[in-house]
């Protein structure tokens, strides 16, 4: 169950959610017993460097495997955005047009999907803008590509959910 937890800053309290067992009282004012379509999740994103996977601890992949399990079993589409890829091989970091024809990138996908379950098909490697001073098309292209798949497959999980409703009334 998605339950509200908070975290105290020194300005203000934000609310984020975790699995949890109890239900923290100070967030319930923000949590909606029986959300709309509108307020649910369409689509579920990881983003993690393709140059760390192999040091993400197993807590944290167990962690990330029970959210996605969660994810599952209601539904909802789920996407990995490795980032970092140009700094994997020379390959990508001479041209990120070579994105797709990389052994490294392919072996770092593979790993990804077996790690934490996630199709390969719905990873995708991109690139940060960190060094460039100004527009790059090809990182532009890589993050266009992966925000239309996104966009596409939370379309179809509304348009789901959304003849599901109209069954039931």
């Amino acid at each position: 169950m998605f339950n509200p937890v908070t975290t105290e800053t020194s300005h203000s309290a934000n609310c984020f959610y975790h699995f949890s067992s109890t239900l923290n009282t100070h967030c319930l004012k923000y949590y909606l017993e029986n959300p709309t379509l509108n307020d649910k999740i369409h689509c579920l994103v990881n983003v993690i460097r393709a140059d760390k996977i192999a040091l993400i601890p197993d807590n944290i992949i167990k962690k990330m495997k029970a959210v996605r399990d969660a994810a599952s079993k209601m539904g909802i589409p789920q996407v990995v955005f490795l980032t970092r890829v140009d700094q994997l091989c020379i390959m990508t970091e001479n041209n990120l047009q070579n994105i797709y024809k990389s052994k490294r990138i392919r072996e770092i996908i593979r790993k990804c999907s077996y790690t934490l379950g996630v199709p390969t098909n719905c990873i995708f490697p991109v690139c940060n803008y960190h060094e460039e001073t100004g527009i790059n098309e090809d990182i532009n292209c890589l993050m266009l590509d992966a925000l239309t798949q996104i966009v596409d497959w939370a379309n179809d999980y509304v348009v789901k959910c959304s003849n599901k409703q109209n069954q039931v009334e």
